[in-house]
C-alpha cells in the first residue's frame, strides 16, 4: 500500500520514510538523502502505536448468509444513484468511491453480487479476492448479460473494477467474513 503523508514542519516519521519532498517555493524538492541523516543524528521520540504492528496476513472468506439481496420473499436490487445500492433490507453506501460513474454501474455491481451468490461463487469457503477473480474471469469470457436476472443484454450495463466490486461487499452492513490465516 502505498502512502502519502504531508506533515509541515516535524520530521517524526523521516525515519520511516523512503521518499521526503520538500515544497520550496511551491516546487517540489527531493530531499530523502537530508532527511534520512537528520534521521540518524536526532532519533525520534516517537511512541509505537502498537506492539502487534499489523499482525498476521489472513484470507477473508466472505459468508454467504451475509449477503442477503431479499427483502422478504423478492429480490431486491436497484441502485437509486451512483451512490446507493438498495440490497434486500440494506443500502450499500457508495459515495467514497470516486471512480464509479453512474447509476448503471452501481446497478451493475449490485447484479453481480446476486450472480456470484445465485451460482454459488460466493460459497463460504473461497476468498474474497479468488471470488473476484472468478466473477471477472465469467465476465471476460460470457459478458454483462450473463449477470441479467433476465439473461438478456441490459443496455443499462456499466462494467465495474474488481475493486469496486470489493469495495461494495466490504460496505454491506450485514457483511460478515470468517479470517483464514495463510
Amino acid at each position: 500500500v502505498s502512502t502519502v503523508i504531508v506533515v509541515g514542519g516535524a520530521g517524526d516519521y523521516f525515519n520511516v520514510a523512503d521518499h521526503v519532498i520538500m515544497m520550496d517555493e511551491y516546487r517540489p524538492k527531493n530531499v530523502t538523502e537530508l532527511a534520512h541523516k537528520i534521521a540518524r543524528e536526532l532519533p525520534t521520540l516517537r511512541k509505537e502505536e502498537s506492539s502487534d504492528k499489523f499482525g498476521r496476513i489472513c484470507r477473508r472468506v466472505p459468508d454467504p448468509v451475509s449477503i442477503n439481496p431479499k427483502r422478504g420473499s423478492k429480490l431486491k436490487v436497484k441502485a437509486s444513484s451512483k451512490d446507493v445500492i438498495h440490497f434486500g433490507r440494506n443500502n450499500i453506501e457508495l459515495g467514497n468511491l470516486e471512480q464509479l460513474l453512474n447509476r448503471e454501474q452501481a446497478k451493475t455491481i449490485g447484479h453481480i453480487l446476486v450472480f456470484a451468490l445465485q451460482k454459488g461463487i460466493i460459497d463460504g469457503q473461497s476468498s474474497l479476492g479468488d471470488i473476484l477473480n472468478k466473477i471477472f474471469n465469467i465476465l471476460e469470457k460470457e459478458g454483462l448479460k450473463i449477470i441479467s436476472p433476465f439473461n438478456y443484454p441490459d443496455g443499462d450495463y456499466v462494467k465495474p473494477r474488481p475493486y469496486e466490486v470489493g469495495a461494495a461487499l466490504n460496505r454491506l452492513r450485514s457483511f460478515k467474513v470468517k479470517r483464514v490465516e495463510i
